[in-house]
């Protein structure tokens, strides 16, 4: 998990080589898991040469079977996963949006607009940010976001209260997004990629524009994230100042809460 932690971030782990000696090992009692998320994420030439064992019951061996099917493209509703727990709020969320046998685009997005729970949706939105995350990405992507009821009466736990900041930002309400997460920020001491990249488009959408550059640079300190990185880029660029924003500009940008337009790029470049 660190070397899948490091891969993500950028980072480079000085113990790798001994950390690869003791995956490899056949001692251990989780060295199954070690040697299976080994092979899936950073090294797929790897091999699994233990048994799980112990742990065949566990929902952490049947998401390692459905990750490895999913690789092969042999992912059916007939999973371990999905059949032993469809009570998991995110296997239930995987196992809804997983395409059926020849069923074509209209069959798809009709079923999944039909069965997609947006009124009796709690589970989705407390718990892990992962689930509540997963489940706004596909309320987004079939346009049933602003359809469905995201209020939860009485409850004020940190998960929840960034999911109803997502939902005032994106009815048009910033300044309530903000307030929330600064609270969330100093009640919680909430430090977290998703958070600030979260107040960032809000302080946008509210007009602050130095503000949010601020918040940028204090992610690109405390995260080191490549992200906060190409938006300075994106900032000198505004600022034309193209010699150096260019070693900013070193990898894609893959957020999805912020864009962005140069506007009138083309005709400056034209009169160079």
């Amino acid at each position: 998990m660190t070397m899948i932690a490091a891969k993500r971030i950028n980072v480079n782990v000085p113990e790798k080589a001994y950390m690869e000696l003791n995956i490899d090992s056949s001692r251990g009692l989780y060295n199954y898991f070690g040697q299976s998320l080994y092979k899936m994420v950073i090294n797929p030439g790897a091999r699994v040469n233990v048994e799980p064992k112990y742990f065949k019951k566990s929902i952490f061996y049947k998401a390692i079977k459905y990750l490895n099917n999913n690789i092969n493209g042999e992912v059916t509703q007939n999973e371990e996963l999905f059949v032993e727990n469809y009570k998991d709020p995110y296997v239930y969320l995987m196992s809804l949006v997983l395409r059926e046998k020849n069923e074509n685009d209209y069959e798809y997005f009709s079923r999944l607009q039909d069965t997609l729970p947006v009124n009796f949706n709690n589970n989705f939105l407390e718990g892990p940010l992962i689930i509540t995350k997963y489940y706004v990405d596909v309320l987004k992507a079939l346009g049933l976001f602003n359809k469905a009821d995201l209020n939860i009466t009485g409850q004020h736990s940190p998960s929840y209260l960034r999911t109803k900041a997502l939902r005032d930002l994106h009815r048009g309400n910033p300044h309530a997004t903000v307030s929330i997460l600064e609270y969330l920020e100093e009640e919680y001491n909430l430090e977290d990629k998703y958070t600030m990249y979260l107040i960032v488009a809000a302080l946008l959408e509210s007009g602050k524009y130095n503000e949010a550059s601020l918040q940028i640079s204090l992610i690109k300190a405390l995260l080191n994230d490549e992200g906060a990185e190409f938006l300075t880029g994106v900032q000198l660029i505004q600022e034309l100042k193209l010699t150096s924003a260019k070693h900013f500009l070193r990898t894609k940008y893959t957020d999805s809460l912020i864009d962005f337009k140069l506007e009138n790029f083309d005709k400056y470049l034209e009169l160079l």
